[in-house]
């Protein structure tokens, strides 16, 4: 069976036990950790003492944060962020080791295709306008529509036991795809 769309993962998984089990992350805990840490809007921070601007998609961290919270070395980060950036998944702004003068400054990393990992959803948090988690049934609604004009054109008329959303797979950074087809085979 093809898995296709995504899943929605909340960021206060990252306070379970699991997630927090006290081991080091493996590559894969790592990226979902960054986007994760990753800001979900625009927003102005301060870090070091200096008034940031930080867009959606993207995070101001140190190398040393990332290794102490990923329990590996700052050499092991910044390998693992250079193959990041070599397949295309995130870019980086700052200095390469995070450091001036003895003093953390930061770099800035930006989830490229943030919106993708997303699901191209609404930014504010909410799905569809609501607060508690629930969609208000008008898209469920129109792709059942949709779905019942296409078949009735094409001489069937069943109807569909859930509109799901597919995502496509090329557009996915091939790094992750062969991560996600190694763990649960080919899309």
């Amino acid at each position: 069976m093809a898995r296709s769309g995504y899943i929605k993962l909340h960021r206060q998984i990252s306070d379970h036990w699991l997630w927090n089990n006290g081991e080091p992350f493996d590559k894969r805990s790592a990226w979902i950790d960054l986007l994760m840490l990753a800001n979900w809007e625009d927003a102005t921070i301060v870090f070091n003492g200096q008034v940031t601007h930080v867009e959606r998609g993207q995070l101001m961290t140190t190398i040393g944060f990332l290794a102490k919270r990923w329990k590996w070395s700052d050499n092991k980060v910044r390998r693992f962020m250079a193959d990041l950036r070599a397949e295309g998944m995130v870019r980086t702004n700052g200095r390469p080791n995070g450091r001036a003068n003895g003093r953390a400054n930061g770099t800035l990393i930006t989830i490229e295709k943030y919106a993708f990992f997303q699901g191209g959803r609404r930014t504010d948090g909410r799905a569809n306008g609501r607060t508690d988690g629930r969609t208000d049934g008008r898209q469920k609604k129109k792709n059942k529509e949709e779905y019942k004009e296409t078949r009735a054109r094409e001489g069937s008329v069943d109807e569909p036991s859930a509109a799901l959303e597919e995502v496509e797979t090329e557009a996915m950074p091939d790094w992750f795809k062969n991560q996600i087809e190694s763990t649960f085979g080919k899309m």
